[in-house]
């Protein structure tokens, strides 16, 4: 097989993944990364000062997606914060609950 061959195999399955990814790029991508994570899903609510643990995922996702937006919270670690303001309450979640939330079908809106 000649070298123009697979370069046109290799860029027939570039295109093919560029075009499913194009077609539903969040649901694809959440669920890979999903799969491959191999962490528990982790809620936590936390209201001036007090901490709560969310054990209900689907809970979490609707919590989530009502509110403002989600970044990334610190350099240390992968966690969202996730809150309508700066000074009221916040939800904290790992990329793990991120991802899905995705799945899901919830529209978290991360920053």
């Amino acid at each position: 097989m000649g070298k123009l061959a697979i370069l046109n195999i290799v860029l027939l399955i570039a295109a093919l993944v560029l075009l499913l990814n194009l077609a539903g790029p969040a649901d694809i991508t959440a669920n890979v990364v999903y799969a491959l994570d191999k962490s528990e899903p982790k809620c936590i609510f936390e209201y001036q000062g007090s901490q709560s643990a969310i054990d209900d995922i689907n809970q979490c996702c609707f919590e989530l997606q009502q509110q403002r937006t989600c970044s990334q919270d610190g350099a240390v670690n992968s966690d969202y914060a996730c809150s309508t303001s700066d000074y009221g309450a916040k939800y904290t979640v790992n990329t793990k609950a991120i991802n899905y939330c995705k799945t899901q079908g919830y529209r978290i809106k991360l920053k």
